[in-house]
């Protein structure tokens, strides 16, 4: 589910090697679906669940310094996105995971793939040709 290709390549390193990196905790998450849950498992889920969300808060930081630096226009609609992702990720409680662990990472697997991929796609290959011409 999580394979990263080339049409998610920006051509700005240092956003593809973090989008990489997403991809890459996505496919732990999806990994450790393919294992017998149970509550050996779940401090493991639970951590991924962090660095997923600490990686995306990482990442989105990196871009949002490349925005404030050459002025990107739509700065604030792309921010904004980021905010919701976010909030998202930091509403997840480890009670709701311990509940049922192998249906809640199987909609948050299918929740952050959609995400990821719609983002990558649409939002982020916006700013490319802008932050490609500003950054010669």
């Amino acid at each position: 589910m999580f394979e990263w290709n080339e049409s998610f390549a920006t051509g700005i390193k240092e956003i593809d090697s973090q989008h990489q990196r997403l991809f890459e905790i996505g496919q732990e998450i999806d990994v450790l679906l393919g294992t017998y849950l149970d509550e050996s498992t779940l401090d493991h889920a639970l951590e991924l669940i962090n660095e997923l969300k600490d990686y995306t808060e990482y990442h989105f930081n990196t871009e949002k310094k490349l925005f404030i630096k050459y002025n990107y226009p739509d700065m604030g609609a792309h921010l904004v996105q980021h905010e919701k992702f976010i909030e998202y990720l930091k509403s997840i409680h480890p009670d709701e995971v311990k509940e049922n662990q192998e249906e809640f990472l199987h909609d948050l697997l299918n929740k952050i793939a959609q995400w990821i991929f719609k983002h990558i796609n649409n939002s982020d290959f916006k700013y490319v040709p802008f932050l490609k011409n500003m950054m010669k």
